[in-house]
């Protein structure tokens, strides 16, 4: 009979101690998820500053920036010449090009805060 006491209390005992477990892992996670974040937004703006040093380039060499259709159809005005690697969102997002001759627009959207990060030619 006290064997099954014994037991009791022991499962008792970790199943009241993990109560908050849930609680607690979620708070583990998000320390984990905000430098995720916080890292892949800083790829982001390093993306298109690097991107945006490739349009300046560009536009030296041609006196224009490139009339692409969208941000995947303009790596092939600015590869390898003027950047080795097209960068791409490192989530799930993507990001976009909206240009003309005399200008441009870059864009992201920022996982932090649900913000756009953009960047232009002005």
């Amino acid at each position: 009979m006290y064997k099954i006491i014994a037991a009791f209390m022991i499962s008792s005992t970790l199943f009241m101690g993990c109560t908050g477990c849930t609680a607690r892992s979620e708070k583990v996670s998000d320390q984990i998820q905000d430098p995720l974040i916080e890292s892949r937004d800083a790829a982001r703006k390093a993306d298109l500053a690097s991107v945006r040093t490739a349009l300046a380039e560009y536009y030296a060499a041609y006196g224009a920036y490139p009339l692409a259709a969208s941000y995947e159809d303009l790596s092939r005005f600015l590869v390898p010449n003027y950047i080795r690697v097209f960068p791409s969102d490192p989530g799930d997002g993507a990001y976009e090009y909206n240009g003309s001759e005399s200008s441009y627009t870059l864009s992201a959207t920022l996982e932090e805060d649900g913000s756009t990060y953009t960047v232009s030619s002005r």
